[in-house]
């Protein structure tokens, strides 16, 4: 469950004690196979509230949400690449998915920041796996889809900006 790992500055170089030993910091790694006792526990066995948090652990939780807030949404398009709108005008957005394996094997702030902007929308990827199958869409209606971060229309209006680097 924790990996110790050198402690490192802004730019990855490793920080020492002030006995010149490289200092050491523990870092949580989580398992990706649950046990069958997991399910024997109730939801509030993995919840904490917010209220028995301390000051610290609020300040994280505060950046933990601000990250997520700060993932691209995925903006739907049509098959000649429009943007999708509801029936108010509004573009038909959805939360995009985290590759959470992959975000948990990053060990830099610049690897979190490439993982979050290689993220690629199901969508898109069920598209791509329909072309390679039957060299096109299938016959079916496609709903293709697109991150705001990689839409220069969205960043002309104001639209996703790259996540924060966490602290670490």
């Amino acid at each position: 469950i924790v990996e110790v790992l050198p402690d490192e500055d802004e730019e990855g170089n490793p920080l020492l004690d002030r006995n010149g030993q490289v200092k050491m910091v523990n870092y949580a790694r989580f398992f990706f196979r649950w046990k069958k006792d997991h399910y024997d526990l109730p939801a509030k066995h993995f919840i904490t509230p917010k209220a028995s948090l301390s000051r610290a652990d609020h300040e994280n939780y505060k950046k933990m949400e601000d990250l997520a807030n700060s993932i691209p949404k995925i903006i739907y398009t049509d098959g000649e690449g429009n943007d999708l709108r509801d029936k108010n005008g509004s573009l038909v957005t959805k939360r995009n998915y985290i590759n959470t394996k992959s975000l948990l094997a990053c060990r830099t702030k610049e690897e979190v920041a490439a993982c979050f902007h290689s993220t690629v929308p199901p969508s898109v990827k069920e598209k791509e796996k329909r072309a390679r199958d039957d060299g096109g869409d299938g016959g079916k209606a496609s709903k293709n889809a697109r991150t705001q971060h990689n839409s220069s229309a969205a960043h002309s209006k104001g639209g996703a900006v790259p996540p924060p680097s966490p602290s670490v």
